[in-house]
């Protein structure tokens, strides 16, 4: 079992959640190792989740677990709410909450064994079994969906989780976990990222990130997720990539640019080693952003980035530099 001593809290954020609030916080209440607190905040929903919120929170109460309910004023996006969220969070330990999905029992006390045994690690996210809305399993974890392999954990493992992310975000907040001392380093969550990928990248900064393979959550699949995780064929990854790669790539850049300013900041603190990665990576994004229209010049300027060998260690190779042949 893991130390007694050990503080949790649940940062857990709604928005038009009625249908699912109710079973997600039953499972949390029904965890082998109960948290110290909840902190849930309503991003000013307008359907009955404020309800349903009040009559499941005298529940955990009823367990002995200190309850902070609050609810904004107006919408102000997933990022900020979650932001609130942590910033009221007072555990040792700190899990990320989405309002849809349902907690194995043993979740808690999952994580808290391996903080326990390993002081230096500041985030740790696992795998889900991903579920339809009616809580019926699907044909996919939630590493399969995010083709996550055997290399990308590995990697983490041994501390290269820094680089991995810099290539993809791998981590999802409804199955982190990370040390409180982290929030204060990462908020606010700079410009253009999502909270949990850019605490993800703070904690890896430092050596703190790593992954379990364990399922400790049902992972909710529906059509009102804000963000979720599908697995798509191979021409409709193809069609997404033709619409919409210009505008990814774009964005992509300016998080890095976000990230790049913040460790001017020293936060994160990067080393020289990081530093040149991080440079790298800015320089794939501004070469994949800078592609000529005239086909003969873009293939020079592909063919210079495939021999840097940046598409594959940012990239998917040579998959993203056919992709990159397109107008």
């Amino acid at each position: 079992m893991p130390s007694v001593t050990t503080t949790v809290s649940v940062a857990l954020c709604t928005w038009q959640g009625e249908r699912y609030i109710a079973a997600q916080l039953r499972t949390i209440g029904a965890q082998t190792v109960l948290p110290t607190q909840v902190v849930i905040v309503d991003d000013a929903s307008a359907d009955g989740t404020w309800g349903v919120l009040e009559q499941e929170v005298a529940n955990l109460r009823a367990r002995g677990i200190e309850v902070v309910l609050r609810q904004q004023q107006q919408n102000v996006g997933y990022v900020r709410n979650f932001e609130s969220a942590l910033s009221q969070c007072c555990g040792d330990i700190v899990f990320l909450c989405d309002q849809d999905d349902l907690w194995r029992e043993d979740k808690i006390e999952t994580f808290l064994r391996i903080f326990d045994a390993r002081p230096g690690l500041r985030l740790l996210h696992s795998n889900a079994q991903l579920v339809d809305g009616d809580g019926v399993p699907l044909q996919a974890t939630l590493f399969q969906a995010l083709a996550i392999g055997r290399r990308d954990i590995e990697r983490e493992h041994c501390g290269e989780g820094f680089e991995v992310l810099l290539g993809r975000n791998i981590v999802t907040g409804a199955v982190t976990a990370l040390r409180r001392d982290l929030i204060a380093e990462a908020l606010p969550v700079a410009d253009g990222w999502i909270h949990d990928e850019w605490l993800a990248m703070v904690a890896a900064a430092s050596g703190g990130l790593d992954c379990i393979e364990a399922i400790t959550t049902d992972y909710r699949q529906h059509d009102r997720n804000q963000v979720g995780a599908q697995r798509r064929g191979v021409l409709e990854r193809a069609l997404r990539s033709a619409v919409v790669r210009r505008n990814y790539l774009v964005a992509a850049l300016q998080r890095l640019y976000a990230l790049q300013l913040r460790a001017q900041q020293g936060r994160p603190l990067l080393d020289a080693v990081q530093t040149e990665i991080l440079e790298q990576r800015l320089k794939h994004a501004q070469a994949r952003t800078g592609l000529a229209m005239s086909l003969s010049a873009r293939l020079l300027q592909v063919f210079r980035e495939v021999a840097s060998g940046r598409y594959h260690r940012f990239s998917n190779g040579l998959r993203s530099a056919a992709s990159d042949l397109m107008p």
